[in-house]
């Protein structure tokens, strides 16, 4: 006896009139790669349509909305969109870059420096505990760099001064910042 296999349609997103959706080029325009930087908005309930571009560096952020209809459709519209990015980034002196990047949230603190305790078993089996601030950073996509600096040889000021120090020299290496 044989069994019969239903087809399982998918069932497609249904939006709200009133809702404001920002996209990513990626989302739900075919044929557009995604851009840093760069978002699709979508309102037809303000017939509003376009692509906005935010460029962020060292604590400054300039933005611009490009609309589909001034500036003669969608792809144009887009490609003014990536142009403008570019030479607002030339401006600002950012390096240009497609991986994204960790933005502090925190007023206290470094990126990529944190204070833990390294915990670690001799061969006695007795457990040893380290205080110490972990350094990280990602020289590639996919790829996370690592090392501590030790809180106990340095002390706590110094420690987190030589890790700063560290992270810093590891984004000039890898990411091209001052």
């Amino acid at each position: 006896m044989k069994k019969s296999r239903k087809s399982v349609k998918s069932k497609k997103s249904v939006k709200s009139k009133g809702s404001r959706k920002a996209k990513t080029p990626k989302g739900n325009t075919k044929g557009f790669k995604r851009y840093k930087s760069i978002s699709r908005i979508d309102q037809p309930e303000k017939n509003n349509h376009g692509w906005y571009v935010r460029v962020h560096f060292k604590g400054k952020q300039i933005s611009k909305f490009f609309s589909d209809q001034k500036n003669g459709g969608k792809r144009a519209a887009l490609d003014k969109g990536v142009a403008f990015r570019d030479l607002t980034e030339q401006k600002m002196r950012k390096p240009r870059s497609e991986r994204p990047v960790v933005v502090r949230t925190r007023k206290k603190g470094v990126v990529g420096v944190r204070e833990t305790v390294y915990r670690t078993y001799t061969v006695e089996g007795e457990l040893r505990e380290a205080p110490v601030y972990e350094v990280t950073w990602s020289p590639k996509p996919g790829v996370v760099g690592r090392t501590s600096v030790s809180i106990r040889k340095w002390g706590k000021r110094e420690a987190y001064r030589r890790a700063k120090e560290l992270r810093q020299s590891k984004e000039r290496e890898f990411y091209g910042w001052d």
